[in-house]
């Protein structure tokens, strides 16, 4: 199974489980506030602050999949992600 990390507006989120006898088991499951949405605009999209503090959590969960093992990762994000004008 992946890991799964959801970048959302305020909460970056990392999900690492398995399915053992039809239930799912909770490797290792973390949250973090990053405000990824905080001062985000239709014109000028994330702000470099919200980006800098998301990216910082990211590659905290990065080194806990690599700690863990893990080589496959699926990464979903929020809608303030998908529709910033700076996005990429």
């Amino acid at each position: 199974m992946p890991a799964v990390i959801d970048v959302g507006s305020h909460t970056a989120r990392l999900l690492i489980a398995e399915m053992l006898d039809g239930e799912l088991n909770v490797i290792h499951y973390e949250h973090v506030i990053t405000h990824l949405g905080e001062g985000a605009s239709l014109a000028y999209g994330l702000t470099s602050q919200a980006m800098v503090r998301t990216l910082s959590v990211l590659e905290s969960f990065a080194r806990t999949i690599r700690d863990l093992d893990h080589t496959s990762v699926r990464v979903i994000g929020t809608q303030v992600l998908r529709v910033a004008v700076n996005h990429q």
